[in-house]
């Protein structure tokens, strides 16, 4: 087994080194190949960045719904298929760690895209499903069942919808560096630990058999290293997209035993359209699995998905010359509108994505038709070329995921509190507060918990 040791240190060793530490911010990328594709990168915006993005921009290119001419729409719609073709492979992965059919995690996204933008999101901003509403979500998915994950995604919906109407949006002012760093320190975790089941035998929850193995991992391997070499030499091409190609290729070429997606295979392409589940009932579940499952899963998504699209509206404001235009609470709301509706076409919901906001902003997206191609682009190839999924390996998109939950732990931040321990001890205290809550408990209570030691904390210690 040195080999498989060899190549899960591989992992470390590949996002720690090609990210590098970042002076002030967690492990990001390097700014000549940032990977907007399915990666949960650090969502404290640095002053450098606004400042960049602020100059290259006029107030014009970011008012909300300017596609004032034909070029205008051709950028948008282009933007859209960009941030479509880099949003297929997470959707799918964050289903994979759901434990769902592929097929809910794209209609997730594109169902909560639509509907979102539609419904007063703010303009440029791109919402899908995301792993900070899967990995709760997996608690009330048991062996495969999707008998809760309605009622689950409904109670976030309406958690949601309150935030929106009560005026909560200014409250992701009191998430502090420290307590982000916390939440994401323990979101990179369970993101990690979600995929461990990929190299283990379901039914047993043993590892696989050494000859599956080891080419389990080489493929996860090949994925993660193409996700890092690629950016380097194909600036502004859907990376994260490429890397599965290649490792689907390398797996196929020297026919290695791994396990591919199964997505609706030898059906019509008509079995490939969502269709209406209905509205979830909330009454009749027993009790002790509402207040120990549901319910905590329920607020965790709430308030993590909701705090994940404030922090997006926050890039795209910063486009927009550090100008807050939008009603934050609006987004709040149309947010809540768009995991209605994916609920009841039978999705898991989602959020406001940073990485694939900043792709489509950078791509030249800035008013709605970028999303609404972006939703359109990924139902049309859901639907007609589902079967070039089937080759797709399971490994690959945990190579991938892997990489993303080592980017996600915000190494550099982490130390820096420790340093710092003397001279600001409410600093560590609320990040390791954070972190473990996030962790062990739920999202939500983890970063409450860090809000309130950094509020109160420091009048104990006077």
């Amino acid at each position: 087994m040195k080999l498989s040791r060899t190549l899960l240190l591989f992992f470390t060793t590949l996002a720690v080194t090609e990210a590098g530490f970042n002076p002030r911010g967690g492990v990001v990328a390097h700014k000549k190949h940032r990977r907007p594709a399915v990666v949960v990168k650090n969502v404290v915006v640095k002053q450098e960045q606004q400042q960049q993005k602020s100059d290259k921009l006029r107030p014009t290119d970011t008012a909300a719904g300017a596609d004032t001419n034909h070029s205008d729409v051709l950028k948008e719609i282009l933007s859209g298929t960009t941030v479509a073709l880099a949003s297929i492979p997470s959707s799918i992965a964050f289903a994979n760690i759901a434990g769902v059919d592929p097929l809910i995690g794209v209609w997730s996204s594109v169902v909560l895209g639509t509907v979102a933008s539609l419904t007063g999101m703010r303009p440029g901003l791109v919402a899908g499903s995301a792993g900070v509403v899967v990995v709760p979500l997996s608690k009330v998915i048991v062996d495969g069942s999707t008998k809760y994950m309605g009622a689950t995604v409904l109670t976030a919906a309406i958690l949601e919808m309150a935030f929106g109407v009560f005026r909560g949006g200014k409250l992701i002012d009191l998430v502090s560096s420290p307590v982000m760093s916390g939440f994401l320190n323990g979101l990179g975790c369970l993101l990690l630990q979600s995929q461990f089941k990929v190299f283990k035998n379901a039914a047993q929850q043993a590892w696989l058999p050494q000859n599956v193995l080891l080419p389990t991992l080489a493929v996860a391997a090949v994925t993660s290293a193409l996700s890092v070499v690629l950016p380097l030499v194909l600036s502004g091409w859907p990376t994260a997209l490429l890397a599965i190609v290649g490792a689907s290729l390398f797996a196929k070429l020297l026919g290695l035993p791994v396990e591919c997606l199964s997505i609706a295979k030898n059906a019509k392409w008509t079995d490939a359209l969502p269709r209406f589940a209905g509205i979830p009932k909330l009454t009749g579940i027993d009790g002790s699995f509402w207040t120990s499952a549901i319910a905590p899963a329920a607020f965790s998504i709430a308030v993590i998905s909701v705090m994940e699209t404030l922090l997006a509206v926050k890039v795209v404001d910063d486009y927009d010359q550090g100008k807050e235009t939008m009603d934050k609470d609006k987004t709040c709301r149309a947010l809540a509108f768009g995991n209605f509706a994916s609920c009841f076409m039978g999705g898991f919901g989602g959020s406001g994505l940073i990485p694939n906001t900043l792709l489509n902003l950078q791509s030249g997206g800035r008013g709605k038709i970028s999303v609404i191609a972006y939703a359109a682009v990924m139902a049309v190839g859901m639907v007609f070329f589902g079967d070039l999924l089937n080759l797709v390996p399971v490994a690959s998109l945990a190579g991938i995921m892997i990489l993303v939950a080592l980017r996600t732990i915000q190494w550099q931040p982490t130390l820096d509190a420790v340093k710092d321990f003397k001279e600001n001890k409410v600093k560590l205290v609320a990040l390791a507060t954070a972190s473990v809550l996030c962790y062990k408990v739920d999202m939500g209570s983890g970063i409450i918990a860090g809000v309130l030691i950094e509020k109160l904390l420091p009048k104990l210690l006077k």
